[in-house]
């Protein structure tokens, strides 16, 4: 690893708008992984600690500036300047005759995560195999694609056991909570959506690859390196106003050397904190990444710098990261499932709350019941639209439907946590089956188990 980040450095350092603070270097440690850590001196608050031009950085906007340089017909974005640090483009080149087979309509069309993962797939794996691994090609992005995690490092996500050739770590799934099958389904589903708009010039990209290469690269394969590489941007990619994506929420991201060594915290406004200077002499208009120390003074050589990815769930950060934390304190459950299989009892509840837009989407945390649920278990329990209409408005106060609310949710919440135990005893009754698993089935365990908290916590406050 040493080694590797080195050469990152190395190639970052040939920008001189690349910026690294003295005291700080990246460690890889039994516990967190890889981290970025204090290792000398110490470090005030809102000090630069990181700074990516933005020419070393990933998003839709370099990627089409570099696919520009090899067909001419792919427009680049905005008013670039001529990129530095590129290795002159040779006439043999295999990115000549595979990217000339794009065209810009086509290019636009895409996602941002259709665009910049078809990309990495060329750049990263299908390189070496359309050029018989001639060493005189290398993508420019080598560098930081070897500091990218393996793919057995990716192995927790639970989507990608979705998608495992093993049975056995497919069969996983229905371990999970409900909540987080859903999360499953629903990322899958992205997948399969992205892979079926690129699979047409992955197709056509098969047929360049050198014969040596042709097991190792079919199209069952790709597909498997394309999830790797989903997930590889979806744990790595950060928050940026992206110029000609500035409608397009879900396309508001960029990758940043280095800074993806951060790790999350659950502490908001302590630790690191991003920032993107834009400016005229930026190449694609991008801006400058660059990670500040925040309030937190980091004084103990060792210490691990921070942060914070947002205020996520356990549920969240397993299905999207594939790690979780202990003690999570943005933990929350969703019981729609549950709470709407009551309400269905009432029809005149279900078209009240279905005309208000209050069906569905009901929560509980550790120290709060989601409103949404209040509103709907009122309306249950007294079935006075007007007073529920009261009490969305602000008028009145939900204590004066607590007592009978209370009495339902207690009872949604004893059934959820007799079927939770139930399902974690499945878990142990299918533990001798699972042993080579057993870091799986610690992480399924923890989920559930956090959902118990939130429900002991939820009726110790009903009593």
């Amino acid at each position: 690893m040493v080694e590797k980040v080195e050469t990152l450095l190395q190639w970052l350092r040939q920008s001189p708008e690349f910026k690294l603070n003295q005291h700080i270097t990246v460690e890889d440690t039994e516990d967190s992984g890889r981290g970025v850590y204090l290792s000398t001196g110490k470090i005030g608050p809102n000090v630069p600690l990181i700074s990516i031009p933005s020419c070393f950085q990933l998003n839709t906007l370099t990627v089409r500036y570099h696919l520009h340089l090899f067909n001419r017909n792919i427009k680049a974005s905005g008013e670039e300047r001529h990129f530095p640090y590129l290795e002159e483009i040779k006439e043999n080149d295999p990115r000549k005759v595979a990217y000339g087979l794009l065209d810009d309509e086509y290019i636009r069309s895409l996602t941002s995560f259709q665009l910049i993962s078809l990309y990495i797939l060329a750049e990263w794996f299908l390189l070496p195999a359309w050029s018989n691994n001639n060493q005189s090609f290398k993508s420019f992005w080598k560098p930081f694609f070897d500091c990218w995690p393996t793919d057995d490092e990716l192995a927790l996500i639970p989507t990608k056991w979705y998608f495992s050739k093993d049975d056995q770590i497919r069969d996983l799934i229905k371990y999970l909570p409900r909540s987080s099958q859903k999360h499953v389904q629903r990322i899958s589903d992205l997948i399969q959506n992205d892979w079926n708009v690129i699979e047409p010039i992955i197709n056509k990209w098969i047929e360049l690859i050198e014969n040596d290469y042709w097991n190792t690269f079919s199209l069952d394969n790709l597909f498997h390196l394309f999830i790797r590489v989903y997930f590889t941007i979806n744990s790595r990619c950060l928050y940026a106003e992206i110029p000609d994506k500035k409608d397009d929420i879900a396309s508001r991201f960029t990758l940043v050397p280095y800074v993806d060594y951060l790790n999350h915290t659950t502490d908001v406004d302590v630790h690191c904190y991003p920032r993107i200077n834009y400016n005229k002499q930026d190449y694609c208009g991008v801006g400058q990444f660059t990670i500040y120390s925040g309030t937190y003074r980091y004084q103990t050589v060792g210490e691990e710098l921070y942060l914070n990815y947002g205020a996520h769930s356990n549920d969240f950060l397993f299905n999207e990261y594939g790690f979780q934390v202990p003690q999570n304190p943005w933990n929350h459950m969703d019981i729609s499932t549950e709470v709407c299989d009551v309400l269905a009892r009432s029809q005149e509840t279900v078209e009240f709350l279905k005309n208000m837009d209050y069906w569905g989407d009901y929560s509980v945390s550790y120290e709060n019941v989601s409103y949404r649920l209040t509103v709907a278990l009122s309306h249950f329990t007294s079935k006075d639209d007007r007073r529920v209409q009261k009490l969305m408005e602000g008028f009145i106060t939900e204590d004066f439907f607590s007592t009978k609310n209370n009495v339902i949710l207690r009872d949604i919440l004893t059934q959820k946590k007799l079927k939770i135990e139930s399902e974690l005893a499945n878990l142990d009754t299918n533990i001798n089956k699972l042993q080579e698993k057993l870091l799986y089935v610690r992480n399924i365990r923890a989920l559930h188990n956090d959902e118990l908290q939130i429900i002991n916590s939820i009726l110790i406050s009903l009593q």
